[in-house]
């Protein structure tokens, strides 16, 4: 995978969106044309931001899914996995990602990102407007609670709330912990303003010592760096260099993020057979 020029992701990342199906097509959402004008990737206005690239530190080879989110939780991950029929809840060994326990979601779900927040896993829907809150130990399902528009990606800071919530647009949704309604929300844009769109799954953690959420664009291999207060810009990674080891497909896109041990994170995609842990370091 490479890291495209300004006009070739998006011209690539908008066609192959409307070529995929289930949640491949994430991006069909109505209000994500093809960016022109003040809609544009994360490449552009990397002047006044750092761009990164990861160092691999370690790779192992990990049973291909379609994931949608990708968390630490002491010493396993949480996983959401995603396409109708298939969707499941899981958790795995962070040694070797051996599975220790998946549930499935209801046959009409498309599962998304989901997060640990003040003793619950929340666990979103694509289009049904439905979070599903767990068990953090059973992951059995507690209730479900309605939002507005597509979930895409969530996380939470330290296993607390707010939560941020992620819709394929550029804005940010945080959510309440304790019934999942919404309090507030921000727009990430770049260093001249501009909205950068197509955020997917969301990690929170830190940069430089301060809260960050990190998000990746979906359908590229970038990754935004952006303040939880604001959305914004800290900083650009572009992750071009990590093969997926995958077959050539549409849906083999960059779409795990989990902060690790020590300023390491863990990156992978839908379908890879390999979970990186890496260093982001400035190129």
């Amino acid at each position: 995978m490479r890291f495209a020029s300004l006009t070739s992701t998006l011209v690539i990342a908008c066609v192959g969106a409307c070529a995929l199906g289930g949640c491949a097509t994430e991006q069909d959402a109505a209000d994500s044309p093809t960016p022109t004008g003040s809609e544009v990737s994360a490449t552009t206005s990397t002047a006044t931001v750092p761009t990164l690239v990861p160092k691999v530190v370690d790779s192992r080879e990990i049973e291909p899914t379609f994931v949608q989110g990708l968390q630490v939780v002491g010493d396993s991950f949480l996983l959401s996995t995603g396409l109708r029929g298939e969707s499941t809840i899981q958790y795995r060994q962070r040694e070797d990602y051996a599975p220790r326990l998946s549930l499935p979601l209801d046959d009409e779900l498309f599962g998304e990102g989901a997060t640990l927040s003040d003793g619950s896993v929340w666990q979103l829907t694509w289009k049904a407007g439905q979070a599903i809150q767990r068990d953090p130990d059973t992951l059995a399902e507690r209730a479900r609670a309605s939002y507005e528009g597509q979930g895409w990606g969530l996380c939470a800071f330290d296993g607390t709330g707010p939560m941020f919530l992620s819709d394929g647009t550029a804005t940010i949704r945080t959510m309440s912990s304790s019934d999942f309604q919404p309090t507030g929300s921000f727009t990430v844009r770049d260093t001249e303003g501009r909205e950068i769109r197509r955020l997917n799954e969301l990690e929170c953690a830190e940069f430089r010592g301060e809260p960050a959420i990190y998000a990746n664009i979906f359908t590229t291999d970038e990754i935004v760096v952006f303040s939880p207060n604001d959305g914004t810009l800290l900083a650009l990674i572009d992750a071009s260099s990590l093969d997926s080891h995958a077959p050539a497909d549409p849906n083999t896109v960059l779409n795990g993020i989990a902060a690790g041990d020590d300023g390491r994170f863990y990156l992978t995609g839908k379908n890879w057979p390999v979970l990186y842990e890496v260093e982001f370091s400035e190129s």
